[in-house]
């Protein structure tokens, strides 16, 4: 039997690590794919006869295992999606002794899974700049109108997850994030989420204050 299933037409896949390839064996018609990863093979079948097509499918299946590497909390404390997590856990604490009514963690767990861990999930959180904030915003904005309250809310969330890292040690600090402040709606500044910076030509550079999370 294992005949049937010796790999033949060993190619590597251009522009990606050898380690992923695709190849035939003789028990099937269709190109098979192949990624070494954690010292085994990872195995499928493409569904594909033709090599063409074939290739594209073994590109997806290797980003399907990175993303899939990347959520992995165990290994990958240190991103958006697994300080989420954490996030998530310790609220549901704090609703269980009484001291954070249960609607607010509903609303933060809405907000996570429809737009923010889509966006974010597999970012490590010392990658997320002022910058990425700012085209978050013209991301969802571009996908539906949303109004200024919206967006602040989800970047209260968003803080709430950076605080969550920085508890955890991941963020030494909320520093300065860039020097470009997020454009895409001009609040006023009562309602803006951000701490004043030290210059009034500086507006805007911090992550929100994380004193009342």
């Amino acid at each position: 039997m294992s005949g049937r299933t010796n790999p033949y037409e060993i190619e590597s896949v251009s522009g990606y690590p050898d380690a992923l390839q695709i190849y035939r064996i003789p028990a099937s018609k269709f190109w098979q794919v192949r990624l070494f990863v954690g010292r085994k093979y990872l195995r499928k079948s493409t569904k594909h006869d033709g090599k063409r097509e074939a290739i594209e499918f073994a590109k997806r299946f290797f980003d399907e295992v990175k993303l899939a590497q990347r959520l992995d909390f165990d290994v990958h404390r240190d991103t958006f999606a697994a300080c989420a997590n954490k996030l998530m856990e310790r609220q549901k604490g704090l609703v269980s002794r009484g001291e954070r009514d249960g609607r607010l963690l509903s609303e933060d767990k809405r907000k996570l899974d429809k737009d923010l861990l889509p966006y974010f999930g597999t970012m490590a959180v010392a990658d997320i700049t002022t910058e990425t904030l700012d085209d978050y915003i013209t991301h969802i904005s571009g996908e539906r109108k949303l109004s200024a309250s919206t967006i602040n809310k989800h970047l209260v969330v968003v803080r709430k997850v950076l605080n969550e890292a920085r508890r955890r040690g991941y963020l030494k600090a909320l520093i300065p994030l860039g020097e470009e402040v997020c454009t895409p709606f001009k609040l006023a500044r009562k309602e803006l989420p951000w701490r004043p910076s030290m210059s009034q030509g500086a507006r805007g550079n911090y992550i929100p204050s994380m004193q009342s999370y």
